[in-house]
C-alpha cells in the first residue's frame, strides 16, 4: 500500500483505484474506464479536495521514484563514460569525447550546487531582513 493510500483514509477503494489508473493512463476517460467508474463520476471525484490531495501525493511519489531511478542510472552512466575514456581499445576521439562529457557535466553539477547555495543564503538573508 502506498503512502497516499495510507494517508488518505477518506478515499474509497474505487477512488484509490481511479488514482492508480490516473497515474498510468493519459486521459481521465481512460483511467475511469480502467477503474470501472463512469467518466462523470471520476471527474466529480477529482473536484473533491481529499481526492485532489491524494492524487497530488500519488503523483509526487511517482516523480520521487523516477528521480531516484535517474540518480541511480547516473552512477552507471558515469562509470561507463569512465570506462570508455580509459579504454585504450577505443579511438582517441571516443576517449576525448567521454572525457569531455564527464568534465562538462561535472562542471555543470558544481555550478548547480554553488547556485543552490547562493540562493539558500540569499533567501535566509531575506528572511532575516523581513523578521
Amino acid at each position: 500500500m502506498s503512502s497516499f493510500e495510507q494517508d488518505n483514509e477518506k478515499l474509497t477503494p474505487k477512488q484509490n483505484t481511479l488514482i492508480l489508473a490516473l497515474l498510468s493512463r493519459p486521459t481521465i476517460a481512460e483511467a475511469a474506464q480502467d477503474a470501472n467508474v463512469p467518466d462523470s463520476t471520476a471527474r466529480r471525484w477529482l473536484r473533491l479536495p481529499h481526492v485532489q490531495d491524494a492524487y497530488k501525493q500519488a503523483q509526487q511519489e511517482v516523480f520521487d521514484s523516477a528521480m531516484l531511478q535517474l540518480k541511480m542510472s547516473t552512477l552507471y552512466a558515469v562509470k561507463q563514460l569512465q570506462k570508455e575514456m580509459l579504454s585504450l581499445e577505443n579511438d582517441a576521439s571516443v576517449r576525448v569525447r567521454a572525457a569531455t562529457v564527464l568534465l562538462t557535466k561535472g562542471v555543470e553539477q558544481s555550478q548547480g550546487v554553488q547556485l543552490k547555495q547562493v540562493l539558500q543564503e540569499t533567501l535566509a538573508r531575506l528572511d532575516k531582513e523581513q523578521a
